[in-house]
């Protein structure tokens, strides 16, 4: 059984949460421990066109999700897990349209240009960094993060109200529905039909072929004292969307390069489970995905992040579903 604290430091994120995470006991029966299903990689998984949709205010481009079950979480076995992965449960879904990337700099800039919205970081005590210990800098925010950015890298520093702000502002600008994805959502599109604990393979090693991750290059700029994949990828810091190759189902960056913000509160998994609709039962929300600034063992479709809704940090960004 894992005591979590009020604190959690999760090396490439420390949030201060206003709760403390739910206690996870060992499940008496659980899914991962009967007769897993055969192994699938990338190798196993057909090619196919992905289907794609360009909105036409910000040009922002959605791929198609196809229909289909998928069970989620991670097997006891898998290298890093912890247990709130747990237990796996089938979840199913009909097609849906997801970010094919991250949203950009320039796309929010779009929106604050129209709307004057001023972001969580502009208002309170900035955005969080990590300078030796993670901390919040008052002069950091999404248009100043603390580093370089080109207007096709993710934006970071932005709190869950704000990503949904921006949902919100295209939805009633195109008369469509946007929305973060569910966690359900975003696991099903990480996966792309593998069972490995990473869509390219269970290799960590192999990660920087793949993903922004925290890395040799990174550990030599930035210092972080944690855990690096054992190879370089080129970024210390954000890389523009689209740099690494996409899953099968043509989705980039879904691991790696920022954390990205969920609909759904954080809780246990539990039984059922509609694939489509969020959990809404407190302030904690979900992060998915890992980022530039996490080590191998969050570099994982089945690895699950929390955080309130109002935390920003200069490795959180988002990427939106269509609704309808």
């Amino acid at each position: 059984m894992r005591l979590v604290s009020f604190v959690v430091v999760l090396c490439c994120l420390a949030v201060v949460l206003l709760h403390p995470r739910p206690v996870f006991p060992q499940q008496p029966v659980d899914l991962e421990t009967s007769s897993p299903a055969p192994e699938v990689s990338p190798r196993d998984t057909p090619a196919s066109v992905p289907e794609t949709w360009t909105e036409p205010v910000t040009g922002m481009e959605f791929v198609r999700i196809p229909t289909g079950c998928f069970l989620m979480g991670t097997p006891q076995t898998e290298s890093g897990r912890d247990l709130d992965e747990g237990p796996m449960r089938r979840v199913c879904f009909e097609s849906f349209w997801m970010g094919t990337y991250e949203v950009t700099v320039k796309q929010f800039q779009l929106f604050v240009s129209e709307t004057g919205y001023k972001t969580g970081a502009e208002y309170g005590k900035g955005c969080e960094v990590y300078k030796g210990e993670f901390q919040w800098d008052k002069v950091t925010y999404w248009r100043r993060p603390g580093f370089s950015q080109s207007e096709s890298d993710p934006v970071v520093c932005v709190t869950w109200n704000d990503s949904r702000a921006f949902a919100y502002w295209l939805s009633k600008k195109t008369g469509l529905w946007f929305r973060l994805p569910t966690e359900a959502e975003w696991e099903y599109a990480c996966r792309a039909r593998t069972t490995t604990a990473r869509w390219w393979g269970n290799k960590s090693e192999d990660s920087c072929e793949f993903a922004n991750v925290h890395d040799k290059v990174s550990k030599e700029i930035n210092g972080f004292p944690w855990d690096a994949s054992a190879c370089s990828d080129g970024f210390a810091r954000t890389a523009p969307v689209g740099s690494f190759p996409p899953n099968s189902w043509g989705v980039h960056d879904i691991l790696g390069n920022v954390w990205e913000w969920c609909e759904d509160s954080y809780g246990l998994y539990r039984e059922p489970v509609e694939g489509h609709r969020p959990v809404d039962e407190g302030v904690i929300r979900v992060l998915r995905g890992g980022s530039w600034k996490c080590g191998p063992e969050m570099i994982r479709c089945g690895y699950r992040n929390a955080a309130d809704s109002d935390i920003r940090s200069d490795g959180i960004g988002f990427r939106l579903v269509r609704v309808r």
